[in-house]
């Protein structure tokens, strides 16, 4: 049976009308998206057949994907990625493998799934896991679940994890000389001390950020932006390099108080710490990755043992984070200068907390979800991070948050502001 689906034509996409009132264009947005999913699964059930049946080998190919690529025009990378997704059902899969037939599961997020399904190492963990990574990939922002994703796969591979954490540091180099009239630098370390130079080179580049601004707003924040500033980003950056190394090198050292912030889970943290005085070696459950949290700024995964020798040197501040999401406690650190309760939000939410802004933290004002006006406490309890822009909207509008169980923002109407992917029905005939 052959299912048509009606595209609207560029004409009739300019006719649909837009307002504060009417969010047509967002429900055809969402419709488009899972008409692309349609498409998608029928090609992803072309490619299971063709598998099945063997036709991949009729004009000589050597395998499925290689037949993806001459029949189809695809990169090798596309073909290997659309193969994964059809062997879902092979696999024992068949949730997964169901969400993308009824185009319920986003293109990139099925091919996600299928690369963690195609390592070895965690597959024999997927079935205690599936049903949760497919709530996760069909309520998550593709951003978000991409991170998620990798935390579990850490999770259920820890001894492969580990020793991909142990080759990285020793591969870790930098390299630096002359080249002519210019000095060029390179080097690449692992995720944890990555984690160390992005944070603490981000306050200067900031620093020399503002120091723009106020430059070219003659003192004058409000006047200042960024068509106007004397140097590029690149510039900053560089320079900003250049002064932390001097910051580091001088005994006056009052421009900026680093600070590092590593964000684990209460779990985490408490079995590292039992083996670290001769208990069992952790062995943590891959289907408990919605309470786990083991990052820096949540971005690149942290080696536990790094978390925990951390937390108990006092070299870096950890946030340690209960089970439903809150801050359980935030530690002093020793060696750096501390920071308020600011720095530990912005550490949580990585980012601005509005659907699909992609400010980061350090970017972000620290929002009061329940307005001081009208009793919000200051508090982490009541506190988000969210860009200016999204800071002063959210005000200005009058729409609402809460953190509790993840994000949630109610316009004033009462509807959803939502970052998840479509899940629906979609305009077929």
């Amino acid at each position: 049976m052959t299912t048509v689906i009606e595209i609207p034509s560029a004409e009739e996409i300019r006719r649909v009308r837009n307002g504060a009132e009417c969010r047509d264009l967002d429900r055809l947005l969402g419709d488009l998206e899972v008409m692309s999913r349609q498409v998608e699964a029928a090609i992803i059930e072309t490619v299971r057949h063709g598998d099945e049946t063997g036709a991949w080998a009729y004009d000589g190919h050597r395998s499925v994907a290689p037949w993806l690529v001459a029949a189809s025009g695809i990169s090798r990378t596309s073909a290997n990625a659309r193969t994964r997704v059809a062997r879902f059902r092979e696999l024992g899969l068949y949730s997964w493998a169901d969400a993308v037939a009824n185009a319920e599961l986003g293109i990139e997020q099925a091919r996600a799934l299928g690369r963690a399904a195609a390592n070895p190492r965690v597959r024999v963990h997927l079935a205690g896991s599936e049903s949760l990574l497919l709530e996760f990939a069909q309520s998550m922002p593709l951003a978000k679940f991409l991170r998620v994703l990798e935390h579990w796969e850490r999770l259920a591979d820890v001894d492969g994890a580990l020793g991909d954490d142990e080759v990285t540091d020793r591969n870790r180099t930098f390299k630096m000389g002359f080249v002519g009239s210019e000095f060029h630098f390179k080097g690449q370390c692992g995720a944890a001390q990555g984690a160390v130079i992005a944070q603490l080179l981000q306050q200067f580049i900031d620093a020399e950020y503002r120091a723009d601004l106020r430059a070219a707003a003659d003192g004058d924040l409000s006047e200042a932006n960024s068509a106007t500033l004397s140097r590029t980003p690149g510039q900053r950056r560089l320079d900003a390099f250049v002064t932390a190394l001097e910051y580091a090198a001088s005994s006056d050292r009052n421009t900026v108080e680093p600070v590092v912030n590593l964000v684990c889970d209460t779990t985490t943290l408490m079995e590292w710490l039992r083996y670290g005085i001769g208990g069992a070696h952790p062995v943590p459950d891959p289907s408990s990755i919605a309470t786990r949290r083991c990052d820096a700024m949540g971005e690149a995964p942290i080696d536990p043992r790094v978390m925990l020798e951390a937390a108990l040197s006092g070299r870096v501040r950890t946030v340690v984070m209960a089970g439903d999401g809150s801050i359980q406690s935030i530690s002093r650190p020793t060696r750096f200068f501390d920071r308020n309760t600011r720095d530990a939000i912005r550490s949580i939410d990585a980012g601005c907390y509005w659907p699909g802004c992609t400010a980061p933290a350090h970017n972000c004002d620290i929002d009061h979800l329940m307005p001081h006006s009208r009793g919000g406490e200051t508090s982490p309890d009541n506190a988000g991070a969210a860009c200016h822009r999204h800071n002063m909207f959210k005000s200005d509008r009058w729409y609402s948050s809460r953190r509790r169980g993840g994000w949630s923002i109610q316009r004033p109407d009462g509807s959803t502001l939502s970052d998840a992917p479509p899940r629906g029905p979609t305009l077929v005939c």
